[in-house]
């Protein structure tokens, strides 16, 4: 549905409309429609005289007409009928049908799915100054979907004459690929700037990118304060992502005054919003007791919740702590939960499940073949503990002088290191000074 300037009063409109001229009607069913200019809201008689300018050759009209049939206002609905207004109106010549023919076709609406009768729509829409035409084409080329290949120059194109017309969105993925320098030269600088006026204008998602790149000092010298300024003006918008890093920074009291109370606030929002990593960050936080009261059952639940958003270390805390706090009631559900989190590669989940199958407690046997294989991966990826709990087995039978030598090497290779319980065993063996330390 599109509008137009309204130039004439109603009476002036009425006659031009009695006297058949067809953008009088068109203007005076516009009036119609909206209840505008001190006519009744009658969308029969809308349709009348939209209808009247359509058959006078109105291309506009024809358009406006195609929606009324769509929406059933003043008209019957009848999709089909919607449709061949629709395309009457894209062969006249007229851009936002045009357009609407494009995204029928890239949509499968109405129509055949069609990339190619697509583009051909969208590119006619373009040449007809349709700006809206112009960004669908930039987005069909920048992700190559439908069928369109992959062009990310003709993409900046698209959007860069899109942008010409202060289209938010063309403007905004502008800024986007010359920040990335995606297909073409990055540019911070200009990719600032235009984020700067969108900012301006009220644009969240450019607020947000701004913030950062005052954060960061991209672009521009890094400025916390105004990283501060455009990270609360996105996250008041409702960005989740902003609302996590203006939490963050009221926390650690970058580019404003610390406030737990504010942060602890703002990541709570962010993480109702879905954001995995505030969530995460709350669990950590009602853990330790870090800008909010220690509550481990609350810490819990955020860790459950980050996890199915698919945090792995979310899904070791909330596996360790229910193994903790559940006990033989949930020892199978939170041991499955830590042998995801080990087979994801998460280091510290392989050492507590291992500790868990050498030890074993109430409804999980032990089983010390899989906790010696899972202390072997973790030491091998250098953690700390699973190293000295595999010496540990390794010199469990001083028979075995293979394992036995292993595991002096593995408290040898920790003591060098600094580990101090390492050295202690060394030096309970007789072994003090060939440690290294």
């Amino acid at each position: 549905m599109t509008g137009c300037h309204i130039s004439k009063t109603p009476g002036e409109l009425k006659a031009g409309a009695e006297a058949g001229n067809a953008q009088d009607q068109l203007e005076l069913g516009l009036l119609y429609l909206g209840g505008e200019g001190a006519l009744p809201k009658d969308p029969e008689l809308a349709a009348k005289w939209i209808r009247k300018a359509s058959l006078s050759g109105n291309a506009q009209a024809t358009y406006n007409l195609s929606y009324l049939h769509s929406a059933g206002l003043g008209v019957a609905r009848d999709q089909d009928k919607s449709l061949a207004l629709l395309r009457e109106a894209a062969e006249a010549g007229y851009p936002p049908a045009e357009q609407n023919m494009g995204t029928l076709y890239i949509l499968g609406e109405l129509v055949p799915q069609d990339a190619g009768l697509a583009l051909s729509w969208y590119e006619k829409a373009a040449d007809h100054g349709d700006l809206l035409a112009l960004y669908q084409l930039g987005v069909l080329y920048l992700e190559g979907r439908n069928g369109v290949p992959q062009d990310a120059k003709r993409a900046f194109e698209c959007f860069r004459k899109a942008s010409f017309g202060r289209l938010a969105d063309a403007q905004y993925n502008l800024a986007l690929m010359l920040y990335q320098g995606h297909g073409i030269l990055e540019d911070k600088q200009e990719a600032f700037r235009i984020f700067g006026e969108l900012s301006e204008r009220g644009d969240p998602r450019a607020q947000f990118n701004l913030a950062s790149m005052y954060d960061n000092g991209e672009g521009a010298p890094e400025d916390p304060s105004m990283a501060f300024k455009w990270y609360k003006a996105s996250a008041e918008a409702g960005i989740p992502l902003a609302q996590r890093r203006l939490a963050l920074a009221y926390l650690s009291g970058r580019g404003t005054d610390r406030d737990d109370a504010f942060g602890a606030g703002w990541m709570e929002k962010a993480a109702r919003q879905g954001d995995v990593r505030a969530q995460s960050a709350m669990g950590a936080m009602y853990e330790l007791g870090d800008g909010v009261g220690a509550d481990p059952s609350k810490a819990l639940s955020w860790y459950d919740m980050a996890a199915m958003g698919g945090d792995v270390e979310s899904l070791f805390r909330a596996s360790v702590m229910g193994l903790e706090s559940e006990g033989a009631k949930g020892a199978a559900r939170r041991l499955s939960g830590l042998s995801k989190a080990a087979d994801a590669g998460h280091v510290p989940a392989k050492t507590a499940l291992a500790d868990i199958l050498w030890q074993g407690r109430e409804g999980i046997p032990r089983d010390p073949d899989m906790a010696a294989g899972l202390y072997e991966e973790s030491a091998r990826l250098g953690d700390a503990r699973a190293m000295l709990a595999l010496a540990d087995i390794r010199l469990g039978d001083p028979s075995d002088t293979d394992a036995w030598e292993d595991g002096i090497a593995l408290l040898r290779a920790l003591a060098q290191a600094g580990h101090e319980a390492a050295a202690e065993r060394l030096r309970g063996l007789g072994l003090a000074g060939h440690d290294g330390s």
